[in-house]
């Protein structure tokens, strides 16, 4: 009678446990982690990729979209709030902002404060630096080392980004961690599943591709469901539901609604859906934004009438074919999950140059052991440790040439780039001399402004824009008014409508509105250098004195 007592204490279950669901054989054949073969994180190779990093982020700034994130969040302090209606122009002040990366922007006005320019590029650097961090963990948790061919897709992941100081930036990291808890999840590492929601809770304040962390969750789910339903009907032994990761999928949905826009917030996405699409305005080929183009258009190495083999798109294409290859290779092990992730992330980077990094977060992981694998059999052999040590060294000396020439301007030189190393405002870019004119000066008015232009202006000076570069807010509509109006035939027009009464033109982008308004008596040219004139309708007060007669040819292109 005592011995069946024992027995049954033996077989209760012990409080604060539960019964876990039961792993699928396919499961467990991913979830195994291959033999190291060597050290799981080659040091040196490692350290000369993160001073590589260290010097493609030392780069001056020139992203046209930091001044309106500046503005914003300058805005959101001032008000106590964020927006609702655009509040920098005054041709679309009516169209909605919603305003998704407004921790991002105070984030950014934090640094700008604390150390200027300087802090920006450091910001930058670091956060992309952290997300390949990220994403060496996360090849090394999932095939036992970092192994060649992860170096070599995170050598040209630095190649291949932008170095940017953008929301994106965030929306990497916050993603890589969303992966990281559904991916140890798969392994039977149940304890990181709670976070879900308060990751998601602040990727919806930090950027509007939120979403792409919810498709992440819904891969994982669907991938659940279909192994199940196939070991299930295998005739083996049943694989209970994954409860915890259904429910805290379910609480991480509903966690985005926790955003200034509630439900509106949530579907925002949609928007920018849409603004991807074929037909879009955005990607047109002649009047498009490169970064909203395909990353297979292979008509983008010419820049300027030249071919330029040597840039960024070349490092994405690389990368893209040998991730690709690495999954097929390497099929045998991904669990539906992976195909998943692998198909909707490569269609996202397929419809859009900017969404790169998003590919990377998603694929690379998944791609390394098949490229790996692939790598040990060209060389016959995957206990040839001099053959990989030796890839680890030319990794590293790869890396180093490449600092050396970023270093000496050589690297940008090659790309056509035209950014040099630094950490000031590009002057080059962006419209930095002519802001500190019109603020010297105390200049009032509406301005007269290109696309690129727009978000620094309105930062710097605080006048109202024609246009800045906020895709969403602005609207394909009045884009494609605004490419009109670069057109002789659909300036007059323009200039008529929009009540302008300041004009900052860029000369490689706006020239014949130079050229007409130089014409024109009731304006005058006031200030000009390399980049762009500055031109003030009669209407504005002061005394600001008329430039010199600008000369055809040599002041500006005919």
């Amino acid at each position: 009678m005592g011995s069946k007592r024992k027995k049954d204490r033996s077989n209760r279950r012990q409080p604060g446990t539960e019964p876990q669901p039961t792993t699928s054989e396919p499961e467990r054949a991913a979830a195994e982690v291959p033999p190291g073969g060597g050290a799981r994180i080659p040091w040196t190779p490692v350290l000369a990729l993160a001073l590589l990093g260290l010097g493609l982020g030392f780069r001056e700034i020139s992203s046209p979209d930091l001044g309106f994130h500046l503005a914003t969040a300058r805005w959101i302090l001032e008000n106590g709030w964020v927006p609702g209606t655009d509040p920098f122009t005054y041709t679309v002040a009516d169209h909605a902002y919603i305003d998704l990366q407004w921790l991002w922007q105070l984030s950014l006005h934090t640094v700008h404060g604390l150390a200027g320019p300087t802090g920006i590029v450091l910001l930058a650097t670091l956060s992309t630096l952290a997300f390949a961090g990220l994403l060496g963990a996360r090849i090394v948790r999932r095939n036992g080392a970092l192994g060649s061919a992860g170096l070599l897709l995170l050598f040209l992941f630095l190649l291949g980004t932008q170095w940017e100081p953008r929301p994106h930036l965030f929306s990497w990291i916050l993603g890589s961690l969303v992966l990281w808890i559904l991916e140890e999840n798969a392994r039977g590492n149940r304890r990181f599943l709670p976070w879900l929601p308060a990751v998601m809770a602040l990727w919806v304040n930090t950027h509007s591709l939120f979403v792409l962390g919810l498709v992440a969750i819904g891969a994982h789910l669907v991938g659940h469901l279909v192994q199940r339903a196939f070991a299930n009907s295998g005739g083996g032994p049943p694989v209970a539901l994954d409860r915890r990761l259904v429910g805290w999928g379910l609480a991480a949905g509903a966690a985005c609604v926790l955003n200034p826009y509630h439900v509106q917030g949530l579907l925002f996405p949609l928007t920018q859906l849409a603004d991807l699409q074929g037909d879009s305005a955005y990607k047109s080929t002649t009047t498009g934004i490169a970064e909203f183009r395909s990353p297979l258009r292979f008509d983008d190495y010419t820049v300027q009438g030249h071919f330029v083999l040597f840039q960024a798109l070349l490092w994405r294409q690389l990368l893209l074919l040998l991730a690709l290859v690495g999954c097929w290779w390497g099929r045998a092990r991904l669990r539906a999950a992976d195909w998943l992730l692998v198909a909707g992330f490569t269609y996202v980077f397929w419809t859009a140059n900017k969404n790169f990094g998003y590919f990377v977060m998603a694929v690379v992981p998944v791609a390394a052991g098949g490229l790996g694998a692939l790598g040990d059999r060209l060389r016959r052999t995957s206990s040839d440790v001099g053959a990989r040590r030796g890839t680890g060294v030319g990794i590293a000396i790869a890396s180093a040439i490449v600092l050396a020439l970023q270093l000496t301007g050589r690297w940008t030189d090659l790309a056509w780039a035209g950014t040099r190393p630094g950490s000031s405002f590009n002057a080059s870019f962006l419209p930095v001399e002519e802001a500190a004119f019109l603020v010297e000066h105390e200049v009032e008015g509406k301005l007269l402004n290109t696309w690129d232009d727009g978000g620094f202006l309105a930062w710097r000076t605080g006048l109202p824009v024609a246009i800045y570069s906020h895709g969403e807010v602005m609207g394909q509509e009045f884009y494609a008014r605004y490419v009109e109006a670069k057109r002789p035939s659909g300036f007059e027009r323009a200039l008529a409508s929009w009540e302008r009464t300041v004009a900052v033109v860029p000369f490689d982008a706006a020239d014949y509105w130079l050229a007409y308004l130089t014409q024109q008596p009731d304006w005058r040219l006031v200030f000009a250098n390399a980049r762009a004139a500055v031109l003030l309708h009669e209407s504005i007060a002061g005394d600001v004195p008329r430039w010199r007669e600008p000369v055809p040819g040599v002041d500006y292109p005919v």
